[in-house]
């Protein structure tokens, strides 16, 4: 059984090593589609024999339109004839205790599209480098819009909706229409998992002192359609905003693995 991952990046170097870690652990394969990094998230993902670099997008500016672009293309322009393709950003960790044997066990029900339940993985100290950091931030908030189809069969031809947060088997689904750059997509409703048993781990917020670190870069490359779009408005959060964020969720925040 293959699993490919792809995995999206932009100058990821604190987060990186946590995330290659993890899905080298379970994946045969993983593409790290890069932004045109600036920092070392490259060299980083250069010491990983499962990874291979390619870049996207434009540089010095996000568009969220360019990125759905890549993950609705991203599998069928590099995939290898894959039981299982995994498409992500780089905080997105889909998560099962034992999860080969789950996905192995999805394949053979004839499981396309695995159900997942989101949540966002908070801690007031950023994870140390050496230990998995499933293994240092455990709680975390229940997320509806991070229920996302992260992991499925690529021959069911998937397409996200801008964001990510949805998915469907039309190719005219969302805000654009893929007619000429997507292949015919399938016209059956992809078989789902009855239950959510895998997790999506949403690692974004890792201390606020990390949090607004992340907002401060992140924000000034947001393209005028983004903005005016407001697709990314949780990346134009101010400082008290992320500090009350942080006060709140953390009372709530239960445990996840």
């Amino acid at each position: 059984m293959l699993i490919d991952a792809y995995i999206f990046c932009w100058n990821e170097e604190e987060l990186l090593p946590f995330t290659l870690d993890y899905y080298s652990e379970f994946c045969d394969s993983i593409i790290l589609f890069d932004n045109f990094s600036t920092d070392s998230s490259v060299e980083i993902a250069k010491q990983y024999p499962k990874v291979k670099v390619i870049s996207w997008g434009a540089e010095d500016i996000y568009d969220d339109r360019l990125l759905i672009l890549a993950k609705n293309t991203c599998y069928k322009d590099y995939g290898r004839g894959a039981d299982w393709v995994i498409v992500a950003d780089c905080d997105e960790f889909l998560y099962h205790p034992k999860i080969r044997e789950k996905l192995y066990e999805y394949r053979e029900a004839g499981i396309k599209v695995p159900l997942t339940e989101g949540f966002d993985m908070i801690s007031q100290k950023f994870p140390e480098i050496g230990s998995s950091i499933l293994e240092q931030v455990k709680r975390g908030v229940p997320e509806e819009g991070m229920n996302k189809s992260l992991v499925f069969d690529p021959r069911v031809n998937l397409v996200y909706a801008v964001g990510a947060h949805s998915a469907s088997t039309d190719q005219n689904y969302g805000f654009f229409r893929f007619n000429e750059l997507m292949p015919p997509s399938t016209s059956y409703n992809p078989t789902t998992s009855e239950s959510c048993e895998l997790k999506v781990l949403h690692y974004t917020d890792l201390s606020p002192e990390y949090k607004m670190g992340r907002l401060k870069v992140l924000a000034p490359r947001l393209s005028k359609w983004s903005l005016e779009n407001k697709q990314t408005n949780h990346w134009l959060r101010t400082e008290e905003e992320v500090l009350d964020h942080f006060d709140r969720a953390l009372k709530v925040a239960e445990e996840v693995i």
